[in-house]
């Protein structure tokens, strides 16, 4: 049965076929997929570290946002890129060409539950902005920042799973949460932010998104 699934400013008007039960549970996604998706590949730790708990995480949730950002966010090793570009060249699949092949194969019910899944996430990520618009202190809108970004990246991380009528659902959600953000932004020039090898390399590989501009100017 199709009805909206929301009625906050950000995900009114979306309607979609709301699932009657969650398939995403029955999805497998563990150290051994993880496994797999790596293969050979040299990974930086800290990915693997993040990819590896996200994959152990009993929130759906968290399972799937942890394989996209493997597929967002992997690089080879510093002193493995030769090695690397030289296997692709041969045909080798990169971890992020993994990722793109098995979210192809995920079902459309479970597409749709992640789409749902997602726009739970838009809602609270809406409240967190205008928490942060409102917010008074640098230590106060450093950290409901941080937490703005973080949870926007995981949303991001999702999305890269979804494909046809689901991702373009997702792109016009993002598409409005980004706007209200960068609207923020120009207040917050004096907010620290921390900026670790995530947010770094999101920045590196995502010219033009807004996180970009935390990088660049880490002292808001």
């Amino acid at each position: 049965m199709t009805k909206p699934v929301c009625a906050c400013d950000i995900c009114r008007g979306v309607a979609l076929d709301v699932p009657t039960r969650f398939a995403v549970s029955a999805v497998k996604v563990g150290e051994s997929l993880v496994r797999g998706l790596l293969g050979d590949a040299s990974c930086p730790s800290w990915l693997e570290a993040e990819v590896g708990a996200g994959a152990a995480s009993p929130a759906a949730w968290q399972r799937f946002a942890a394989v996209g950002l493997l597929g967002r966010l992997w690089s080879p090793v510093t002193g493995d890129a030769g090695r690397t570009l030289g296997a692709m060249l041969k045909g080798w699949e990169t971890p992020c060409q993994r990722v793109q092949t098995w979210a192809a194969g995920l079902s459309d019910e479970v597409q749709r539950e992640l789409v749902v899944l997602l726009l739970g996430e838009a809602c609270g990520l809406q409240e967190d902005m205008e928490a942060l618009g409102r917010a008074r202190g640098r230590q106060a809108r450093a950290l409901l920042l941080e937490d703005a970004w973080r949870r926007r990246d995981a949303m991001q991380s999702v999305w890269v799973l979804l494909s046809g009528e689901a991702g373009k659902v997702v792109e016009s959600v993002l598409t409005g949460l980004d706007a209200l953000m960068r609207g923020l932004l120009p207040g917050l020039r004096r907010v620290p932010v921390r900026v670790d090898d995530h947010l770094g390399a999101a920045s590196w590989q995502e010219v033009g998104e807004w996180w970009v501009d935390l990088v660049e100017h880490p002292e808001r």
